[in-house]
């Protein structure tokens, strides 16, 4: 059987978990406020990128739907490794599998660049590497195998 006992930090003595201390945290109702009201907020910033995106796709990509439907927003925790703790972020994702071939472009299709151009309406700027695509950048950059 596993042994369940710790060793707690400030004395450096096994305990078991039983038997531990529970502090709790005076300000965890305004924390969890602030979250769920940041969560919120980007949340609806993600969906007013996914509704333009929708419009563009069904402008310009609209075959029989699919990619229009799969356009979808997103948002929660993800680790920045610049700031080194966990940020609320929002992303609007396309599900269809043909959603490379319209967003970039293939060999037979120029690269539309719906979700990028829905931002940039929305106004936020696209930072456009090699790599990654980033929301938060302070302007546009192309790599030039990116270009067509």
């Amino acid at each position: 059987m596993a042994d369940l006992r710790f060793r707690e930090a400030s004395t450096m003595r096994f305990r078991d978990p039983t038997t531990g201390r529970f502090v709790p945290n005076p300000l965890v109702v305004p924390q969890l406020a602030a979250g769920l009201a940041m969560k919120a907020a980007v949340h609806l910033e993600a969906v007013k990128v996914a509704d333009a995106a929708k419009q563009l796709a069904r402008a310009e990509a609209y075959d029989t739907g699919a990619y229009e439907r799969g356009i979808r927003p997103a948002s929660g925790l993800d680790k920045d490794p610049t700031v080194g703790y966990p940020l609320q972020i929002g992303r609007v994702n396309a599900w269809d599998f043909k959603s490379g071939w319209i967003e970039f472009g293939s060999i037979h299709n120029v690269a539309k660049h719906i979700l990028q151009r829905a931002a940039e309406a929305v106004g936020y700027t696209v930072q456009v590497s090699q790599n990654f695509r980033r929301v938060t950048g302070s302007g546009r950059e192309r790599v030039s195998h990116l270009k067509r």
